[in-house]
């Protein structure tokens, strides 16, 4: 799909989001979600909810997650189906697909409905600027949004300038976890990404710059009218 074929109706968006590990893709769908009619569909976070409730899709997740095997394709799949299948507006995916299996099984679910994605963007970081981020790295407890310290806050201590909640460090937040999950985004995702570019969908951006700069540049890419304050 060429770029002037992107939607310029951000209720018409169907993007997914790749990068590595604190590369900022949740902050950038966020932000893209405050456009009318645009879903953030973070799979992580749907499967926490899930399971939070109890629903049958929850203890699905819960019992694969309590045998210490990541949740198969399936399942996840099946999550985003469960909330894509009623959303009549665009979307952000974050977190999925992760592997060209996955990216095969949404575009089959995709087809079935007459649909197709309108692009891919892969934020791109050097690692070691990421371990840095990592390293610094905050998110409120109650929303969940994440900071860096340096930028929006300078400690802890501070309240979420987004709710006003408190803020703390996540628990996978340590370089040896972060290089677990680097190494696997090497050995599952960066093939993904060359599979999105063999099909002519796939955008990079620079993802070093600031926040509102790499939304600025997310915006132009897929043509969308700006953001109104």
């Amino acid at each position: 799909m060429s770029l002037s074929e992107h939607p310029s109706e951000a209720g018409d968006l169907r993007l997914v989001l790749i990068g590595a590990p604190a590369s900022g893709k949740g902050s950038q769908a966020k932000l893209l979600a405050k456009k009318p009619g645009v879903l953030h569909l973070s799979t992580g976070a749907v499967i926490r909810d899930h399971m939070r409730r109890n629903t049958a899709l929850g203890e699905k997740c819960r019992e694969t997650m309590n045998e210490a095997r990541l949740v198969s394709d399936e399942i996840v799949m099946e999550v985003v189906a469960s909330e894509l299948g009623n959303h009549h507006g665009g979307y952000v995916l974050d977190g999925f697909p992760r592997t060209i299996k996955q990216a095969e099984m949404l575009e089959d679910w995709l087809d079935q409905r007459g649909s197709e994605l309108s692009a891919v963007i892969s934020l791109e970081v050097p690692k070691e600027d990421l371990e840095q981020r990592v390293l610094s790295r905050v998110v409120c407890l109650d929303c969940g949004h994440p900071f860096r310290l340096g930028g929006r806050v300078n400690s802890v201590n501070e309240a979420c300038p987004e709710c006003g909640g408190q803020l703390g460090q996540r628990a996978d937040d340590t370089l040896e976890m972060f290089h677990q999950r680097y190494g696997e985004f090497e050995e599952l995702t960066v093939p993904l990404i060359d599979y999105y570019r063999r099909q002519g969908l796939l955008q990079t951006v620079d993802g070093r710059q600031l926040p509102d700069e790499i939304f600025t540049k997310i915006e132009n890419l897929l043509d969308l009218q700006p953001t109104r304050p």
